[in-house]
């Protein structure tokens, strides 16, 4: 089906029952978000990226320094190629809270999330 995102309508509030509307009830705007339509969200709720992300974030904190201590030096280009993998994750993450939460961009924890993955 088509979807006509730009129409425009008109609510009335009409005084509840048991209740009562202030003076303002007049001037109130509706915002209608159809989170279907977010392609970012729909991802960040899939049960697998959060899966993927708690693994990422094991991996970032200790899967390094457990792997230098316990692997042998013959494994290192496996241990890049997981690390390139957790980066680009991390990378897309970033993208994905930054397409969700309109804060997020220059909040504290973007920056965090920015350095951390530099970091890595």
């Amino acid at each position: 089906d088509e979807i006509e995102r730009d129409k425009h309508f008109t609510v009335k509030l009409m005084y509840p029952e048991g209740g009562t509307l202030n003076r303002f009830y007049e001037k109130v705007t509706v915002v209608i978000v159809d989170d279907d339509l977010n392609w970012f969200e729909l991802v960040a709720r899939q049960r697998l990226y959060q899966v993927i992300e708690a693994a990422c974030t094991v991996f970032a904190l200790f899967g390094n320094e457990l792997y230098m201590r316990y692997a042998p030096k013959k494994y290192d280009v496996y241990l890049d190629a997981i690390t390139m993998t957790v980066f680009c994750f991390f990378a897309f993450d970033i993208v994905v809270q930054h397409n969700l939460h309109r804060s997020y961009k220059c909040s504290v924890r973007f920056w965090l999330d920015l350095i951390a993955t530099a970091m890595l």
